[in-house]
């Protein structure tokens, strides 16, 4: 029997001697053994394996595994995706499995979006079980299909539930889901006060503003927008204040992208959540296509920092690259970039 971390088993859901499914996100911190991928034992839908489309208004009931990712940034964008679904077929039930052991910052994401999706599961449980009028789509381990490093994000969601992307307009693909809820408002003394939200650190280093051009960073940022510069992590500036004491959880988190005058980020999430609640971005982007990921936000402007060496990694251990990443956010963050984008005025 195959081990349950060999490449075969990446990219599917999977089912165990008990017909038990699991996600590989939790088979690769639990102990588990006997393992085959899912769609060998039932019919799934998989568009990383097959490309599908649905007829969702003939569809009673949705069951989506690992819906939407384990990543806070992913299942911003995988809600919108499942916010458009429910507005086009409301009538349509949606039942989500995520992975037992997802962060519980992002499953406090789906807390949020409770209202919108009818029912959350967690695997590993028995196999769902289908009527005649349900469909069952797998999304598992979406970081092992191809489409997912060379398609935008949301476009990758969209078409793994069936859905035609193009069917969907642009205004529909920037996460405004996020406006329909109540979060708490930015501490003080910045609940009634601009400032500008600096968010400096991805999922992994290289994705990372350095930490040796935060400091630079930070001063021009000041220099050029005279707004003070919140963020999350320490960094000595005098007009820089660590709210990280302030955000103990996700949804403060939100709420002080929300609340902010203008993001200047390479944390995705924040990125993601700033589209949605219409902050004005300068995101930068060492080693991924910036259209990838902010092609449907008219409120952020994209720095393209890649070049070859670093295009496509998705971490690295080499510290030639990570000066390499050091000299594209020194040159990138120019005066010139930051002209793109103006600060909005915040009315709380």
């Amino acid at each position: 029997m195959a081990s349950p971390s060999a490449a075969a088993l990446h990219g599917y859901s999977l089912i165990d001697a008990r017909q038990q499914v699991w996600l590989p996100y939790d088979v690769e911190r639990e102990a588990t053994a006997n393992l085959r991928p899912l769609h060998e034992y039932q019919a799934t839908q998989h568009a990383g394996r097959q490309p599908f489309r649905l007829d969702h208004g003939r569809l009673r009931t949705l069951h989506v595994l690992n819906g939407m990712g384990v990543a806070l940034g992913d299942s911003i964008i995988g809600i919108s995706a499942l916010a458009w679904l429910k507005a086009h077929h409301p009538d349509l039930h949606i039942h989500l499995y995520r992975a037992r052991h997802a962060p519980r910052y992002v499953e406090a994401l789906y807390q949020l979006a409770s209202p919108l999706l009818q029912q959350v599961h967690y695997l590993p449980q028995p196999l769902p079980k289908l009527d005649a009028d349900a469909a069952l789509v797998d999304l598992a381990d979406i970081v092992y299909w191809p489409q997912f490093d060379d398609t935008p994000m949301i476009d990758f969601f969209l078409s793994g539930l069936g859905i035609d992307p193009a069917r969907v307009p642009a205004a529909s693909k920037a996460n405004d889901w996020l406006q329909s809820f109540d979060l708490p408002l930015p501490a003080k003394p910045w609940r009634h006060s601009a400032y500008l939200l600096f968010c400096p650190r991805a999922s992994v280093p290289l994705r990372s503003i350095p930490q040796a051009v935060q400091h630079t960073l930070v001063e021009q940022l000041w220099q050029h927008y005279q707004l003070p510069v919140l963020g999350f992590e320490p960094l000595h500036h005098p007009h820089y204040y660590n709210v990280a004491a302030l955000s103990p959880d996700t949804f403060h988190f939100l709420s002080w992208v929300r609340g902010a005058s203008l993001l200047v980020s390479t944390d995705t999430a924040a990125v993601h959540a700033a589209a949605g609640f219409g902050v004005p971005t300068l995101a930068g982007f060492v080693s991924i296509a910036p259209w990838l990921r902010t092609r449907d936000y008219p409120l952020c402007h994209s720095l393209d920092l890649r070049l070859p060496e670093l295009n496509g990694l998705h971490h690295s251990d080499d510290k030639t690259l990570e000066q390499l990443a050091v000299h594209q956010w020194r040159d990138g963050m120019s005066p010139d970039a930051l002209k793109q984008v103006k600060p909005r005025s915040v009315h709380r």
